[in-house]
């Protein structure tokens, strides 16, 4: 929709203003997005991808070279950190929110 926008002319700052990503990196975004659909929670809190899903990824992907697969878990391993830091704050925000919700609905109220 935003290239079709751009096509006919129109203003797209979400489109004009988007990261580039180097060729050279796009495997590891990739197997990042990829390895994020196998992410599990537990009470509501996301989890670390395990490394067992990170092994199996790279197998999956045929990337035999040991040295590769290092980097790959390496690397997504580091993007997950910094995406379960602002999911953690995300989701502490919003039960900050639902706490102070819940509260102004347990009080009585009395008529005078």
């Amino acid at each position: 929709m935003m290239e079709r926008r751009k096509a006919q002319g129109k203003s797209t700052p979400a489109l004009e203003s988007r990261p580039t990503l180097h060729p050279d990196l796009l495997l590891f975004w990739e197997a990042f997005v990829d390895l994020s659909g196998a992410r599990t929670h537990h009470q509501g809190w996301y989890q670390p991808i395990q490394f067992t899903e990170i092994q199996a990824w790279v197998h999956l992907n045929n990337i035999e070279s040991i040295e590769d697969r290092e980097i790959i878990a390496r690397l997504v391993r580091a993007m997950d950190c910094e995406w379960l830091k602002l999911a953690y704050a995300e989701t502490e925000k919003r039960m900050k929110a639902e706490s102070a919700k819940a509260k102004g609905k347990g009080r009585l109220k009395c008529r005078r």
